[in-house]
């Protein structure tokens, strides 16, 4: 953050058409965000005593949730969850990713040049029938 904003205690950005919010500063007690376009918001500090974040999606999402009591700590616990749940389905994303490109990239282009016919037939050709048996056992 810059240099005054680790300070900020107040914040008031409601019917700005936000999607998001930055990291909130440690000191922050209330914020203000009602009427914006926020799905997520960030993990809420420890010394926020008042936040109002009506007339967004995440408001619905935690709405939907019902919690017990609307405490500004049962909301800090449901964002958290709610990141790590996030966090889960983009690392289970570019897992599934991951593991097709190495597939694609690195590990089907090994076992195509060491096993595909024409290969074999290369192989084969520089081969005499005593070491034959020999190079298939090798595979």
């Amino acid at each position: 953050m810059r240099k005054g904003v680790n300070n900020l205690e107040f914040l008031n950005c409601s019917y700005n058409k936000l999607n998001t919010l930055p990291i909130l500063s440690n000191k922050l007690c209330v914020l203000h965000c009602s009427n914006n376009n926020l799905d997520t918001l960030p993990i809420l500090p420890n010394s926020l005593e008042e936040i109002y974040i009506k007339y967004n999606p995440i408001y619905e999402i935690i709405n939907n949730m019902k919690p017990t009591k609307r405490s500004i700590k049962n909301m800090r616990y449901i964002i958290k969850k709610l990141h790590n749940f996030k966090h889960l389905y983009y690392s289970l994303k570019l897992k599934t990713k991951f593991r097709k490109i190495l597939w694609e990239k690195i590990r089907e282009p090994k076992i195509r040049l060491k096993y595909h016919p024409t290969n074999l037939n290369k192989l084969l050709a520089n081969i005499n029938d005593k070491t034959f048996q020999s190079t298939l056992d090798s595979w």
